[in-house]
């Protein structure tokens, strides 16, 4: 049986495009383009995954996205145009999505990202607490895949580097091997090697070092490397949140409270 993935976005070409590049697949893409399907069609036990775009109808995705949260049990995926800055991938992941996707978006992409959250056990979706990593000025938000300095700045990490800190701070004072750190990263990619993790490690590096001539990262000759702070792992329940949700209605107003890590 094909996998049901509903798509909020008014923008047809998006389900369009995932169509053409899953054909063979074993998914199946309704796409809900206007309130009025929402309204009407969309029947939440029989969809597996629901891809959202944060635009839909003004700042109605926010509030439709609160709603799904509420049900437990389906992932989400956000979806919305490239700004700058990181406020709509923590506005979207503080709501309690799974996963956040910028647009104009590499279809391949985005369908490996909703298998990957299709084969998590269905558990997994009842919405997690925040686990926050803090070492030498720095903190690591495992929910929102933040890295934070100690003047409050926030950084986007992309994902092979985001696992293989989170592997580093799990790991503090052991060495771990390339083939170890590649376990992490790998995640259905192909195309990474040992070679790889070395290009990832000098990138973390540059950042974490940047601005201090303490040592992270150190290299073992032979071996891989080791992580040298030492962390603190603080879990903490999601950030505060208010929000006046009605799917019924033209529009609907979100306040989300942010606390720093």
């Amino acid at each position: 049986m094909k996998r049901h993935v509903v798509i909020i976005d008014r923008d047809r070409s998006t389900s369009e495009s995932l169509a053409q590049f899953s054909e063979n697949s074993d998914l199946r893409f309704t796409q809900i383009s206007s309130r009025a399907e929402l309204e009407m069609v969309f029947d939440i036990a029989s969809t597996d995954l629901v891809l959202v775009d944060l635009d839909f109808d003004g700042d109605d995705g926010s509030a439709i996205v609160k709603s799904l949260v509420e049900l437990e049990t389906i992932p989400i995926i956000i979806l919305s145009k490239a700004r700058t800055g990181s406020t709509d991938k923590v506005i979207g992941l503080e709501l309690g999505a799974d996963d956040f996707i910028e647009k104009p978006f590499d279809p391949i992409e985005v369908l490996a990202r909703v298998w990957v959250c299709l084969r998590r056990p269905t558990d997994l979706y009842v919405r997690q607490r925040q686990t926050i990593h803090r070492f030498n000025g720095w903190s690591l938000n495992d929910r929102l895949r933040l890295l934070g300095d100690d003047e409050g700045h926030n950084y986007n990490l992309p994902d092979n580097e985001f696992r293989v800190l989170s592997a580093f701070v799990r790991s503090s004072g052991k060495t771990l091997t390339r083939s170890q750190l590649l376990q992490f990263v790998h995640r259905g990619v192909s195309d990474l090697n040992e070679r790889s993790i070395d290009v990832i490690v000098n990138r973390l590096r540059r950042k974490l070092e940047r601005t201090t001539k303490h040592l992270f990262i150190r290299t073992e000759r032979g071996l891989g490397y080791t992580f040298l702070p030492k962390v603190q792992t603080l879990t903490q329940n999601p950030p505060g949140q208010q929000i006046v949700l009605g799917l019924g209605s033209r529009s609907a107003h979100t306040r989300v409270k942010t606390e720093r890590g």
